[in-house]
């Protein structure tokens, strides 16, 4: 694609946090870490010699993305340990070869989120089951950048590849920035529109990197939200519209504490969330709750790294 490369100016590090910190962020987020822990196994819960789900795959690729975005900030050594444990069954997964094999056999639209499994095992010996050169070959071989995406599983698949230092001719992020739609997408009430929305914020921003244009407006569009998916009790949006301003920018806003005020009051003393109107029968349990954790832990060790010196993302 013979598009425009020009990014906007990388920060120097992360977006920073205040030292004084809502309560509620520190003890819901880390009871949510916790419960992912204690519940790890959920992660690898697939027969052997088959191929896990399509919503085990999800799962087990955002934790992946969740991982090397963590491993950017110092944490306390409980932190690092459950962060680490948490490393250790998502290489255990994706050493399975029903599953790295995925890349190779697999739908090709899925590639991304192996992109990442593979960035974020790259530390634990990934290259002793599927080398870079491998990973490499099934992008080109399976002609993974010319399969039709929207725009932002675009964004995301351009996120990957950086991180990977794979060279490819995708769109810079000056043309993103242009298509997301983003002031128009917060002021939608649906949830489909907001999800896209801190999607667009998160890999635009690369998880707060990266300055966006009219960072200040995209905050203030987010917090007129926050209200609604509280009552609406949309957990995980609410976490997101947490995490979204803290990729935004270097000060959170102070309405952010409403947010973890109802995180906090919606949470069981296990960490996870009440889901009354699910079905187990048709979700298993840890399947409907993993992803509320994972983006509540997600942003409360954002906003708690804050006063810490941020890692390079390790590759």
């Amino acid at each position: 694609m013979n598009l425009d490369h020009h990014n906007p100016a990388a920060r120097p590090d992360p977006a920073v946090r205040p030292g004084q910190l809502d309560s509620n962020a520190r003890s819901v987020s880390e009871l949510a870490l916790r419960w992912l822990d204690e519940n790890r196994e959920g992660f690898s819960n697939f027969p052997a010699g088959h191929i896990p789900s399509e919503a085990v795959q999800c799962a087990l690729c955002e934790l992946a993305l969740f991982l090397i975005i963590q491993r950017r900030y110092t944490h306390p050594p409980d932190i690092e340990r459950r962060l680490d444990r948490l490393g250790d069954i998502l290489h255990r997964a994706y050493a399975r070869p029903e599953f790295h094999q995925f890349i190779e056999t697999g739908h090709p639209l899925a590639a991304t989120g192996h992109i990442f499994l593979w960035l974020a095992c790259h530390h634990r010996g990934v290259e002793d089951f599927m080398p870079r050169s491998r990973l490499v070959a099934a992008l080109e071989e399976r002609k993974i950048l010319s399969q039709l995406r929207n725009a932002m599983r675009l964004a995301e698949l351009r996120l990957a590849l950086d991180q990977l230092d794979y060279a490819h001719t995708l769109p810079g992020l000056e043309e993103f920035n242009r298509v997301s739609q983003l002031p128009d997408l917060l002021r939608s009430s649906a949830p489909p529109a907001l999800y896209e929305a801190t999607h667009w914020i998160f890999y635009l921003s690369d998880y707060g990197r990266v300055e966006l244009p009219h960072s200040p407006d995209l905050v203030n569009s987010c917090g007129q939200r926050m209200d609604e998916l509280i009552t609406d009790k949309h957990w995980d949006l609410v976490a997101e519209f947490i995490l979204a301003p803290l990729c935004l920018s270097r000060n959170p806003p102070s309405w952010i504490k409403r947010g973890w005020q109802a995180l906090a009051g919606a949470q069981s003393p296990q960490g996870d969330f009440r889901d009354p109107d699910a079905d187990p029968a048709i979700t298993p349990r840890f399947l409907r709750q993993y992803h509320k954790c994972l983006v509540t832990a997600w942003a409360g060790l954002t906003q708690l790294s804050g006063n810490s010196d941020p890692k390079c993302a390790t590759k």
